[in-house]
């Protein structure tokens, strides 16, 4: 890298861990001419900074080579792969087993920019936006991902978000929700998924803020999520996009994670 280095930039422990699960080079073809390092830090940049691909500074790869290169391993399942691959190594890096023991599960409503695209309104939340569903693990690492509108409420969106889970694990995990996951559509998500959602609710009477158990982990995994700029609003006008997105959010986060406990 003949260049000063972002803040964004992977360092080589944290390259070493990338570059040993990314997919192999074709067989046949022209020889690649960009590295992969310079690509995977271009698009890091622009999750991290929030800025439009065609602002990426010139001491990247051209702003289209690069777009892409993350196209194409959007429509190929290459982020989700890595993604995947990368939350087993992590949890592994921190001591912990390949599947975790439990899941939670929560929604965040955003507002969308003017590129459009799918939208809705969200009642509750008072936002014309999206919803961003996840389910984490114990420490916070993102399982999967769902984004639809703001108007398809949560136990809707559930039917869009378990089936990241379908045959993913060797048994089944309880999920805590809170009291919005609940009717017929979660009990069909339950039958199908195998997994095991729990209702947690604040207790009756009490009120103010109320810490309930294990919900606050996928708090504190949104707002990691937004200290990168290009998730403060839904900037892309297709909803797995948006998903991609959070997913490259979290690989940079997890990198973080691995190169230390390495």
């Amino acid at each position: 890298m003949n260049r000063k280095s972002y803040p964004a930039d992977l360092t080589d422990e944290q390259w070493a861990i990338m570059s040993a699960i990314l997919p192999s080079d074709a067989l046949t073809g022209r020889p690649r001419r960009l590295s992969l390092r310079e690509i995977t830090d271009a698009v890091l940049y622009v999750v991290r900074a929030g800025c439009a691909r065609s602002l990426l500074p010139h001491d990247f790869p051209a702003w289209r080579s690069v777009y892409c290169y993350f196209n194409k391993r959007k429509k190929n399942g290459t982020w989700e792969r890595i993604h995947s691959n990368l939350f087993r190594e992590t949890r592994i890096c921190e001591g912990r087993d390949t599947e975790p023991s439990a899941g939670i599960t929560d929604s965040q409503s955003v507002k969308i920019t003017e590129r459009g695209g799918e939208c809705g309104y969200d009642g509750g939340k008072n936002i014309k936006g999206r919803r961003r569903h996840i389910i984490t693990d114990v420490p916070g690492l993102i399982i999967t991902v769902a984004v639809h509108s703001a108007g398809i409420q949560d136990r809707a969106g559930a039917e869009l978000l378990f089936p990241g889970l379908y045959d993913r694990f060797s048994r089944p995990i309880p999920i805590p929700a809170d009291g919005a996951y609940t009717g017929r559509v979660i009990g069909r998500v339950r039958e199908k998924s195998g997994m095991m959602t729990e209702t947690v609710s604040r207790p009756k009477g009490v009120g103010g803020f109320t810490l309930l158990p294990r919900r606050w982990v996928v708090g504190r995994t949104s707002a990691w999520l937004n200290q990168h700029r290009r998730l403060s609003k839904d900037h892309e006008y297709l909803t797995d996009t948006g998903g991609v997105m959070i997913r490259i959010a979290m690989i940079g986060i997890m990198l973080h994670r691995s190169a230390y406990e390495k």
